[in-house]
């Protein structure tokens, strides 16, 4: 066996004389960051988005459980795209879908409450 210490780890940092935080007064005026849009890093990209209005009722889950019907259902006429569901409001689908509108009807069998 190797007679080796086990390593340990360096002392803290010493306390600077006198410390105490500074406090700042209350600021009356708060403004957001600036986002003037003119930023040096990164590439910039152009970006299309699509809106659909949706609506559905307020219980939960039945909201995945419609769009899983829509694209089982209509998924020739969503050219096989898929697409994903943030639960909510949006609906997400990599690259465009072929028509700028589209209406669904979707026919849910009714789901016990007890499961």
């Amino acid at each position: 066996m190797d007679n080796q210490k086990p390593e340990t780890l360096p002392p803290p940092p010493p306390i600077p004389p006198k410390g105490v935080p500074k406090k700042f007064g209350r600021s009356s005026k708060r403004l957001p960051m600036a986002r003037r849009g003119l930023g040096s890093r990164g590439q910039n990209i152009s970006l299309l988005t699509n809106h659909f209005k949706v609506s559905v009722s307020k219980t939960d889950g039945v909201g995945r459980k419609i769009l899983g019907q829509v694209y089982e259902t209509y998924k020739t006429e969503l050219a096989g795209k898929r697409f994903a569901y943030d639960g909510e409001k949006s609906l997400f689908s990599v690259g465009p879908l072929p028509h700028n509108k589209l209406e669904f009807t979707v026919v849910m069998s009714e789901v016990s409450s007890s499961s």
